[in-house]
């Protein structure tokens, strides 16, 4: 996206789930493309670290197969966390090697279980902590939990489990609060884990509107980002829209009309696939979709 326009940045092969700055060149972006990690070069062309867009499993070592990355952490420009969502575990990749390895969860065997036996149900993302970049945060889909794993010791703890947390997905932190997207809502809670409703029903009904905070309604949340001090973005992957949420007038608005396409216009007016990663770069948001970075 560009001003006040969508348009085109990459043509990429699967679903876009996340998008990071690359540790590696800050002058490009590593994005999570289906089951590969990969990244783009000027020349508009893509280059592919580990993994297959197209063709999914599970396999160890080199190469690795993958059954969706949905989220990912770099710890270094050479060492990347990844969450294999479809084979419930993280797994660690080796840039310079490009061999992969289990990091923390039973690949392939979902559960619900803490410590250095860890299971998770469906994992979505992985996200460093901005206090002490040793600590890891899951969001456990699955399992309504978020989990906090000691990338010292690879276990994992309770962060929050809570029923009414259904599907969490993106989190975001600032200096007082963490946002949690789930699939029907925006959550807001403190290192002391008090868990608040932001925005949406507050309940498992679905559905779409804008307006009030308490009134609007999502269907698919995915990652959440902050624009600036009082603004934030949500994914919004089934209703095809990206929603702004204004925290000094506790309202939503959308970006793009709702229609499922690739439809580059005004904002309005634009038409987006299922987006589920956002990124803002250079006074730019960046979307992430199925074959789709804009």
């Amino acid at each position: 996206m560009v001003g006040e326009y969508v348009s085109t940045f990459l043509e990429t092969d699967g679903n876009v789930w996340h998008i990071e700055i690359d540790a590696a060149d800050k002058s490009r972006f590593l994005f999570a493309d289906g089951n590969a990690l990969r990244y783009n070069t000027p020349d508009g062309s893509i280059k592919t670290v580990v993994g297959s867009p197209a063709e999914f499993g599970y396999k160890a070592g080199r190469p690795a197969m993958f059954n969706s990355i949905t989220g990912f952490v770099q710890m270094s420009a050479s060492d990347v966390i990844v969450v294999d969502r479809n084979n419930h575990c993280l797994r660690q990749v080796d840039r310079n090697t490009t061999i992969v390895r289990p990091y923390v969860g039973r690949c392939q065997r979902r559960g619900d279980v803490l410590g250095q036996n860890a299971r998770f149900s469906e994992p979505w993302g992985v996200y460093q902590d901005i206090r002490n970049p040793r600590t890891l945060y899951v969001t456990d889909s699955k399992n309504s939990a978020i989990k906090i794993v000691d990338t010292t010791t690879r276990t994992a703890k309770a962060f929050i489990k809570d029923s009414r947390m259904l599907e969490p997905s993106g989190l975001l932190q600032t200096d007082k609060l963490f946002y949690l997207t789930t699939s029907n809502g925006v959550w807001s809670f403190t290192r002391q884990s008090d868990l608040s409703l932001v925005s949406g029903p507050g309940d498992t009904s679905r559905g779409f509107s804008d307006g009030l905070f308490r009134s609007a309604m999502y269907k698919g949340n995915r990652e959440i980002i902050q624009i600036n001090e009082t603004t934030l973005a949500v994914a919004d992957s089934s209703n095809h829209r990206v929603r702004v949420l204004d925290l000094i007038r506790d309202n939503v608005t959308s970006i793009c009309n709702g229609d499922s396409g690739h439809v580059n216009e005004a904002l309005l007016t634009c038409s987006l696939t299922y987006v589920y990663s956002l990124i803002s770069s250079n006074d730019n948001l960046y979307f992430g979709e199925y074959q789709r970075i804009r």
